[in-house]
């Protein structure tokens, strides 16, 4: 079985993106951390549910902010449990391993804030 999930930023302001996680195949450590196996645009080559794709969205000189798709991550085997609004801890594991690896810095000057929807007429 297979699984995937989309890799958002769940929180803050617009920040420039300096450093994010490549795309390719990753592998989980027997003793905790993420490793990065080698470039490539296929996931069929994973061997066993320590490993996943991931395919990267936005990187080095993007932008970072609450609700951006920073990648697709895709699995040997299940990432939720019977309840389907939780996560395994593999997967938390996986999230949290690829999130750490996108640095980011504040913008020079703040972001404009959005027009509000009464602009529209709505």
């Amino acid at each position: 079985m297979w699984s995937q999930i989309i890799l958002k930023q769940p929180t803050g302001p617009a920040e420039l993106i300096t450093s994010a996680p490549r795309t390719g195949q990753w592998k989980l450590g027997t003793d905790g951390p993420l490793t990065f196996r080698r470039p490539s645009w296929d996931w069929h080559g994973l061997q066993d549910e320590s490993e996943f794709f991931f395919l990267r969205v936005y990187g080095a000189g993007d932008y970072l902010f609450k609700g951006a798709d920073l990648g697709v991550l895709v699995t040997k085997g299940r990432l939720q449990t019977d309840d389907p609004a939780d996560l395994t801890p593999r997967c938390r594991t996986f999230i949290d391993g690829i999130h750490s690896r996108f640095l980011s810095q504040p913008l020079a000057t703040p972001a404009p804030a959005p027009p509000s929807l009464t602009t529209y007429g709505l």
